[in-house]
């Protein structure tokens, strides 16, 4: 008897193994997981303080929301030449 998605499956695992797929996976490293090293590094999320599912659920939520707030602000700030807002800047 097979999984009722094999045929799903199947599918992704031929789509894994394109040359295109291997070149978008390759990118994981440099966005996705930098993502989590700068989490532990800078936002001191090696360990926890908290006890409890929720109670660390609530501040893991929190710091990956600050994260996303800095990178907005990053990305909207006016002194950012790859940004948006860019583009508004005297030049």
């Amino acid at each position: 008897m097979t999984h009722i998605w094999q045929e799903y499956l199947d599918l992704v695992e031929q789509i894994r193994k394109t040359d295109r797929a291997k070149e978008i996976y390759a990118q994981r490293k440099e966005t996705i997981e930098r993502v989590f090293v700068d989490a532990k590094e800078r936002h001191a999320m090696r360990y926890t303080h908290h006890r409890g599912l929720a109670a660390v659920t609530r501040w893991v939520r929190l710091k990956f929301a600050a994260m996303n707030l800095k990178k907005l602000a990053l990305r909207l700030s006016p002194h950012n030449s790859t940004g948006p807002m860019s583009r508004f800047s005297a030049s």
